[in-house]
Formats: structure tokens, C-alpha cells, sequence
């Protein structure tokens, strides 16, 4: 059998560091992502899709429209079941967003699982184990209830929580045994919770948050095809996520500096970068770098930069750090040289660039006894 899994949707998420118009855009990504992600399933025949929890960011003020519009999508696609579990962002408790839509207005293709439940589908020819979160926090094992027992049918956990590992998880957050799949044998363990893609074992997988909202946790829409008595084949899905968020490290220096802003950059209306930059500028050119920013912001959704360059210091004002001796004379003796006073001390391939060798080694001497206050 095939199916999709996939978790943390968070649907109705707010980014704090966006404008107004562009949470909205962000919001309706998230949309257009589990339509993506529909419209995967149907050209590839696969029938069956698993929502392992916390499809919405808070699920007790959550807009019910949003419950809605993901019915909506449901109905546009009769022949593909969605089988969906709360997670802790979601819980089944009053006022959750599931209770405030009638039943009868529930598509025939979506259950959403409220108690500890086993769904036979013996068109799929497997039995699916899955249970919801009733409270945001817990210290039990969401799987303790299911059996140990070997099955004929493919035997599939549907969960939310934390595999407790050492230093991956919060006591309260539902630990799950690391064994779990082999414990209760079962042939796929589709967990949710983690907002990054994580592969535990060949049985256990979170598929992350599919739809960033933040650079740190990348996931995906997993494809996984099982066969009985065989290791699960799973792959991520390309082409679900609707905004890219990238973060690029540049460390700049004088020599290369006008290479940095003359480098052709690709616009990407749907990319999110973070630009995190290193290294020394002259006051002149750290001038024109932020003119150059302010440049690069229409290339990109959203340009964050985390700006780390240090403005280089006049060849004056690092000979007066350090006025008396050994660090004096090394001082005088490196200005020296970049001044071409006095021959560079070492052997040096012909492709280094011995004025850059020279600043370079300025620059940690100034930063130092700058830390340390000098």
C-alpha cells in the first residue's frame, strides 16, 4: 500500500516579524500547501493520507473558517481519505475548532480520530492504530495502549509526541519509547510533533512541519510505500512547500568585497533569507554595503540580515592600541609591510594575496585587545 504522511500544519500561525498583508500571504500558503500536497496524491493514486497532529497553531481560537476551507478541499477530492489525530497544539477539549463545526458538515472522506481507535481498511490491507491528544501537555506514552501482537495486515501507528531520546525531548510531551515500532511491531510508526524532518529508525519517521515558519525546522510530505515483512520505503516530497526559507553564511573582506556586490542575484519572490555576515570592512564599503542590502531586499519575500561586520579601524588608530613592548614592534612591523617597508617575513605562493595576510592579522591583534579593553 501507499500513502502520504504529514503533520504540523499549524494553520492559522502568526509571524510576528511580517506585515499584516504579508501573514496573510503566509497564511494562504499554508492553504495552497495541503492543496498541493491533494493534488500530489491524486496523480500519483495514492488513496490514503495520515495528519499526525497540530494541523492548527491553537486550537481553541483558531477561525472555524479555516476548518472549513480545509473541508472545502476535501470535498474536491472524494476518492483520497485523510485520517487526521489533535495534536498538543490542537487538543480535543471544549471549544476546540473540531467541535465548533457540526458533524454533519464533515466530509465523508475525513475522520478525525477522538479516542484510542483501530481503523481496519482491508482495501489497503492494513490496520491503522491512532489516537488523539485530549490536553497540551502530558507525560504519558500516546502509544502504551497498542497491542504488541504480530499482525497479518500491515500494522500502522497514526501519533503525536516526542520519541524520548536524551536531550531531544520534554518530559511532558508525550514521550514515546525509541522502540516503539519494534515493541509493538508495527510496520510504519507516522509521528508528529518535531518540526524538522527526522528519520529514527526504518520504521519511524516525523515528516516536520511542511510549510516553514522558521529557519530552523525544515520538513516535508512524506510518500511511503509499505509491503509486509519489508522495510518501508519513504520519500520526500518535492514541490508541496509554497515559501522557501534559507539561511546563507558570508564571511567579506576588502579583497573580495566587490565580487560580494557585483555577483548576480537570482530573484526569488518566493524565497525567505537570512543573511548572516562576517568579516571587516573599510568605513567606506561597509557604506555601500548597506546601500547594496537595501538593494537585495526586492529580490527576495523577505531579506532578514544579521550583520556582523566590523568596520576596519585606520592603520593609526591600531598602532595605538599596544604603545610599548613586543607588541608594539610587531605592530610597527606589519604596518611596515603593508606599507611595503620592509619585506613579507615568510614564503608564500604567488596567488596569495600578502596585503590581506597582513590586514587579517591586524584585525585579530585590534579585536583582541578591543575584548579585552584596550
Amino acid at each position: 500500500m501507499k500513502f502520504l504522511h504529514t503533520a504540523d500544519w499549524h494553520l492559522g500561525y502568526h509571524f510576528s516579524q511580517f506585515s499584516p498583508q504579508q501573514n496573510r500571504e503566509l497564511s494562504r500558503a499554508r492553504i495552497e500547501m495541503i492543496y498541493a500536497m491533494f493534488n500530489y496524491a491524486r496523480k500519483n493514486s495514492i488513496p490514503l493520507i495520515l495528519a499526525a497532529g497540530d494541523q492548527f497553531e491553537d486550537g481553541n481560537t483558531a477561525d472555524k473558517k479555516l476548518l472549513l476551507e480545509l473541508f472545502s478541499i476535501l470535498h474536491q477530492y472524494p476518492e483520497i481519505e485523510l485520517i487526521m489525530i489533535a495534536g498538543n497544539h490542537d487538543p480535543l477539549i471544549q471549544d476546540n475548532i473540531y467541535y465548533r463545526v457540526d458533524r454533519i458538515h464533515y466530509p465523508k472522506n475525513l475522520t478525525l480520530v477522538e479516542d484510542n481507535s483501530i481503523f481496519d481498511r482491508y482495501e489497503y490491507g492494513c490496520k491503522i492504530y491512532a489516537s488523539s491528544l485530549k490536553e497540551k501537555n502530558g507525560d504519558f506514552d500516546p502509544t502504551g495502549w497498542i497491542d504488541d501482537d504480530e499482525k497479518d495486515e500491515l500494522k500502522i501507528a497514526l501519533i503525536h509526541g516526542s520519541l524520548a531520546i536524551e536531550g531531544k525531548y520534554n518530559p511532558e510531551d508525550f514521550p514515546i519509547l525509541p522502540d516503539a515500532a519494534k515493541k509493538k511491531k508495527l510496520d510504519y510508526l507516522a509521528l508528529g510533533h518535531w518540526h524538522s524532518y527526522y528519520k529514527h529508525d526504518e520504521f519511524t519517521y516525523y515528516p516536520g512541519i511542511p510549510e516553514m515558519i522558521s529557519f530552523k525546522d525544515v520538513g516535508f510530505v512524506l510518500e511511503v510505500h509499505l509491503q509486509k515483512g519489508r522495510v518501508p520505503s519513504v520519500k520526500k516530497i518535492d514541490g508541496i512547500r509554497q515559501y522557501n526559507w534559507e539561511v546563507e553564511k558570508r564571511e567579506i573582506k576588502e579583497g573580495d568585497f566587490e565580487s560580494f556586490v557585483k555577483k548576480e542575484v537570482k530573484p526569488d519572490p518566493r524565497r525567505i533569507l537570512k543573511l548572516i555576515l562576517e568579516g571587516y570592512l573599510s568605513i567606506g564599503n561597509y557604506k555601500r554595503l548597506q546601500e547594496y542590502l537595501g538593494m537585495l531586499e526586492v529580490s527576495f519575500y523577505k531579506l532578514f540580515v544579521e550583520n556582523n561586520i566590523i568596520i576596519k579601524p585606520a592603520d593609526d588608530e591600531v598602532a595605538r592600541i599596544s604603545s610599548e613592548g613586543y607588541m608594539k614592534n610587531i605592530l610597527t612591523d606589519l604596518l611596515e609591510i603593508k606599507k611595503g617597508k620592509k619585506e613579507f617575513p615568510l614564503e608564500a605562493s604567488v596567488d596569495v594575496d600578502r596585503s590581506e595576510i597582513v590586514d587579517e592579522c591586524l584585525m585579530k591583534i585590534y579585536q583582541f585587545f578591543k575584548r579585552n579593553g584596550n
